[in-house]
């Protein structure tokens, strides 16, 4: 009799170890379908209180963006950190001489389009006295150009 229970016991056990090979694996298929998903909702953030962030060119300060709170977000197409302020922006020029200031509510960096846009109540100083008042202001490094989408809002004096 003590034979039967080995070959019951040996029996489930094969049982169970061709079931379980069966389900562990998942099809290539499969596989890259989960990858996709989980791809598609990986979404990172990051708070930060009293920012200070510093854009740096060839070693220079290229921009500096100071403000009370930041959301930083990533996701696969997008990066960009949202600032709330006030918000204090700082250009320079490719020497790191401070050119031009910005104030603003809110700004949004982007910062694979190395570009930032300032929102609600934006004034611009420049050091050769120019002033811009606006509600939207738009920067680029690239083109090291603003620009103003409201521009029935916008003020220009010295």
């Amino acid at each position: 009799m003590k034979p039967a229970v080995s070959i019951y016991s040996f029996l489930i056990l094969i049982a169970a170890i061709l079931i379980t090979a069966g389900c562990s694996e998942l099809s290539e298929f499969d596989d890259n379908q989960v990858q996709a998903a989980l791809n598609d909702s990986l979404l990172t953030t990051t708070e930060s209180w009293d920012v200070d962030l510093t854009i740096l060119k060839d070693g220079n300060r290229q921009v500096t963006i100071e403000g009370a709170y930041a959301l930083n977000i990533q996701e696969k197409d997008r990066e960009e950190t949202r600032i709330t302020g006030p918000v204090y922006v700082q250009l320079y020029d490719s020497t790191g001489t401070r050119e031009t200031e910005a104030w603003s509510k809110r700004a949004v960096y982007h910062a694979a389009k190395n570009e930032f846009e300032l929102y609600d109540s934006v004034r611009v100083h420049t050091t050769d006295q120019r002033r811009l008042s606006t509600e939207y202001l738009k920067w680029s490094a690239f083109g090291r150009y603003f620009v103003s989408a409201i521009c029935n809002y916008c003020n220009t004096y010295r």
